[in-house]
């Protein structure tokens, strides 16, 4: 049975969390050690390329409220796990400006990919091409990315794809018999054995 923690009818309880002190690097970690085993090669360059550019604490806009208060973005934590960017009108980032996302995106502009506080030159990118994206699809994509994360996973990185019986393809990789049936996944730093 999948756990899954986040459906409101479940008998699980939230026990604690774990909460990193370097959201980027907690990103880092869990993107080449597991990213890459379950996400597709274009939701690993989308990953890749805009995790550092998340706001790294609260940023000052740059942008004024029609009375004048002073704009400031940051990271905001929302239902299932998911985060999104906004607005507040303080230097903490605890005084919600309240804006729709299409506002948010006219005053920041999708700093996801186009630089923020953070570092999106992410060179991962396999050749696709996200410049076309509003900052509200780039969210939808980076949530739909993390869907794998909202069922319990085992603590070893692992493959999820290898449905074949005759050989391992680790994320367009022919790895032959060797690992027949297995989902054994050889991540990003060349492990297959990484705790997360």
């Amino acid at each position: 049975a999948k756990m899954d923690c986040h459906l409101e009818n479940t008998h699980f309880s939230l026990l604690g969390f774990f909460k990193h002190r370097d959201a980027q690097d907690w990103m880092g970690q869990l993107f080449k050690h597991e990213g890459y085993c379950v996400w597709s090669q274009e939701e690993y360059a989308f990953m890749t390329t805009v995790q550092n550019a998340w706001p790294e604490g609260c940023v000052y806009s740059g942008s004024y409220t029609k009375k004048g208060e002073v704009l400031f973005y940051a990271i905001k934590p929302m239902k299932m796990g998911r985060i999104t960017i906004a607005l507040y009108l303080d230097n903490q980032c605890v005084e919600e400006y309240s804006s729709k996302p299409k506002e948010v995106e006219n005053i920041i502009g999708n700093i996801l990919l186009y630089g923020g506080s953070g570092d999106n030159s992410g060179d991962n990118n396999y050749y696709y091409d996200f410049s076309g994206e509003s900052l509200a699809q780039s969210l939808d994509r980076w949530d739909n990315a993390f869907e794998a994360w909202l069922i319990c996973q085992p603590c070893v990185a692992y493959d999820l794809k290898n449905m074949y019986s005759n050989s391992y393809y680790g994320n367009g990789r022919d790895l032959g018999d060797y690992y027949y049936n297995s989902f054994t996944c050889y991540d990003a730093a060349g492990y297959n054995d990484v705790n997360q």
